[in-house]
């Protein structure tokens, strides 16, 4: 499911309107109206000018100073038929591509009690994140079942969706610990069963790896150098089906090794582990995490994309952010992707503002598009 960051509308061209006030045309301004002089020809002079009526300087209303006449007298600060462009702006819908991320979460022996109910909280507090609320989540728990040593593996006991925050929270709180820790084994899942919607290339997804200890599975251990295997399944996952995988060390007695062999080929900028010592380590690791999977890409949804590239503006919580072409003029503002004009991109400095916790990104076609000065 893409997300839908605005409600549809749609093109309107920026245009000029046919200006004028009344009588030849010439004496449509307070400055026409007192500069002795007969502007339209019409023989009077200035408030003699019946078109000079609706001003100030002649006993009128109208306070307009442009040169145009407010032809209804209604004292507006511009006039409602003057020659300036009149933008008939409209909201147009944006769309990032869908974010799906799978925590897969160690529930070893070691894993029980007080270090559960730390795992619950700061995985409550992602998934009720603001930034969150259009990702797709889902809950993977190993080992799946007792089996021999505790240490079968299974998949998604909640797939990956929109809105499924309560249900992986109630369906943690009602897991028991198994004994064995399969850390090879699990992911090894993922290659191994290709039927999900987290290999689907429809998202950008993510494997949120979270274990607190070392393997202790027969079929992880047996000959040794369980390291070099997980870097080969985890760089497989990455570049045979996309699936990015991020490696969280939650708690003490974790392997490093292993756990920088998986996140060093996940495919992300998080290419060391993540150490999560406490409550406090898990909430800011998934928290760092939230902040990435933000997407600063946008594809421009409407019926012609291409159309004027040059009238149309977007904003952060209703504050246009200006045009930078390429991010060419520095670290802010907003460029197309290419010329097809069918998606843009935020740059650095402005997609760090939008990561880190712009609640609305709107925008609008049919007014010129402000640029980065």
């Amino acid at each position: 499911m893409a997300r839908v960051l605005l409600l549809t509308g749609w093109l309107a061209a920026c245009s000029a309107a046919a200006g004028g006030g009344g009588g030849g045309g010439g004496e449509n301004s307070p400055e026409e109206c007192s500069d002795g002089e007969d502007n339209d020809g019409d023989g009077y002079v200035d408030c003699g000018d019946q078109d000079c009526d609706i001003f100030v300087v002649c006993g009128g209303t109208d306070a307009d100073t442009d040169t145009d006449a407010d032809a209804d007298a209604d004292a507006d600060a511009d006039a409602d038929t003057d020659t300036d462009d009149i933008c008939d702006e409209q909201d147009f819908a944006i769309t990032t591509t869908p974010v799906r991320i799978m925590f897969t979460l160690d529930r070893s022996s070691s894993m029980d009690g007080e270090k559960k109910q730390q795992a619950i909280n700061a995985i409550t507090d992602m998934v009720e994140d603001p930034r969150n609320a259009g990702k797709e989540f889902g809950l993977q728990v190993f080992p799946d079942t007792y089996g021999v040593g505790g240490c079968e593996i299974g998949g998604p006991v909640i797939d990956a969706d929109v809105g499924t925050g309560p249900a992986i929270i109630v369906e943690l709180e009602g897991t028991d610990s198994l004994s064995g820790s399969p850390v090879l084994s699990v992911l090894r899942w993922w290659d191994d069963n290709s039927g999900t919607n987290m290999h689907d290339d429809d998202a950008n997804r993510y494997l949120l790896y979270i274990t607190d200890g070392e393997p202790s599975c027969q079929d992880d251990l047996f000959g040794g150098g369980i390291d070099g295997d997980l870097a080969d399944v985890t760089r497989a996952l990455d570049t045979t089906y996309g699936l990015k995988t991020i490696a969280i060390g939650f708690g003490g007695g974790v392997d490093e090794d292993n756990l920088n062999a998986v996140a060093s080929n996940g495919g992300t900028p998080f290419d060391t582990y993540l150490r999560a010592d406490d409550e406090a380590g898990l909430t800011a690791a998934l928290d760092a995490i939230s902040t990435e999977t933000v997407q600063c890409e946008f594809a421009v949804d409407s019926p012609d994309a291409k159309a004027d590239p040059d009238n149309v503006n977007f904003y952060f919580d209703g504050v246009v952010v200006p045009h930078n072409e390429d991010c060419s003029r520095g670290p802010n503002g907003w460029s197309w992707t290419d010329d097809t004009h069918t998606a843009i991109y935020f740059c650095d400095d402005s997609c760090s503002d939008l990561q880190e916790g712009v609640d609305a990104v709107s925008a609008t076609w049919g007014c010129p598009t402000e640029e980065l000065i």
